[in-house]
């Protein structure tokens, strides 16, 4: 029986053939971005800060001049929540561009989001390590629901990283000053 064994063994071997490694892609040599957790004020904010931001996340990732970087190992790396290393270097550029040489980024989204009786107020910018200086200033953008915020960021990422504007994206609050 064992002998038996063996044999189907050998020829399931033989069958399969010499292994042949597979092709792995090619890392990609893309800038990488690190999009900071949005700052929450208002309303039961964070929730929505938070589903704004992996969405832009995921807007990004859809962007070919760049590539994310995944937060939980940006915060390995630093050993703190990202939060704290955003916070740690306010407006700081030299902190900042310490910090992004750390997680291995180029770039540094930060962003905040405000929610005042149902009107959501976006704010972004976004600071290049390699010109140590924030590139896009904050701009803000407001709508009238978590949906379209969410929809938005598909607009927010080709504004950080292409040539549309952010405000083009319609203001959908009645007597809004954007």
């Amino acid at each position: 029986m064992l002998r038996s064994f063996v044999a189907a063994a050998a020829l399931v071997g033989l069958l399969a053939g010499p292994s042949v490694a597979r092709a792995q892609p090619a890392p990609s040599t893309a800038p990488k971005v690190l999009v900071f957790p949005f700052a929450a004020i208002g309303d039961d904010a964070r929730a929505s800060a938070d589903l704004f931001r992996k969405n832009l996340v995921n807007q990004i990732d859809l962007l070919s001049e760049v590539d994310s970087l995944d937060p939980a190992r940006a915060e390995t790396t630093l050993g703190k929540p990202l939060a704290d290393a955003r916070d740690g270097c306010a407006d700081d550029d030299p902190c900042m561009t310490a910090l992004a040489r750390a997680v291995g980024a180029r770039y540094l989204v930060k962003g905040g989001l405000l929610v005042n009786a149902g009107v959501f107020t976006l704010n972004l910018q976004l600071f290049d390590a390699e010109a140590g200086k924030t590139v896009k200033p904050p701009e803000s953008k407001q709508v009238a629901s978590e949906d379209a915020g969410v929809k938005s960021m598909g607009l927010a990422a080709m504004w950080l990283f292409g040539t549309t504007a952010f405000l083009a994206i319609e203001c959908d609050v009645p007597g809004a000053d954007v």
